[in-house]
């Protein structure tokens, strides 16, 4: 297996390849995973929210154009629930990362507030028999 130096850690190939295609540009974090996108925006701190502006300005901008109704944020708000193959996809990033042996670093509902009541979603996905996946990743799931 080829082992690649990455920022700050070395790691075989098929990490590199994943995080090429998928991973994020926030530092601390190799991917990003978001159930549902939206909040509640519950407290003054919420009008320096990063998330509703990226969401406005990059999300929004691409649903409207393909004839999608917007996100709205807020109170009341709609959340919005990404699609099942995207809810989906932390369950082949443990498959990656285990094979790696590798632990990836995942921000979770870096678009959402996890508290959101009620939630759009019933949370992470399941193995085919059911249960949590192996955990091979590191994050705020």
């Amino acid at each position: 297996m080829t082992i690649v130096k990455l920022a700050d850690r070395v790691l075989p190939q098929p990490i590199v390849n994943l995080l090429e295609r998928e991973g994020t540009g926030i530092s601390w974090a190799d991917l990003t995973m978001n159930f549902w996108i939206g909040c509640q925006e519950v407290s003054p701190a919420c009008d320096l929210c990063y998330a509703r502006e990226f969401t406005n300005a990059r999300v929004n901008a691409a649903r409207v154009a393909a004839g999608k109704p917007p996100i709205e944020w807020g109170p009341g708000g709609a959340r919005y629930q990404t699609a099942e193959a995207n809810r989906k996809k932390p369950l082949r990033w443990n498959r990656i990362a285990a094979e790696a042996d590798v632990r990836l670093r995942v921000f979770c509902s870096s678009l959402s507030d996890w508290l959101t009541t009620p939630s759009p979603t019933s949370g992470a996905p399941k193995s085919r028999s059911g249960s949590s996946p192996r955990r091979t990743s590191t994050g705020c799931c």
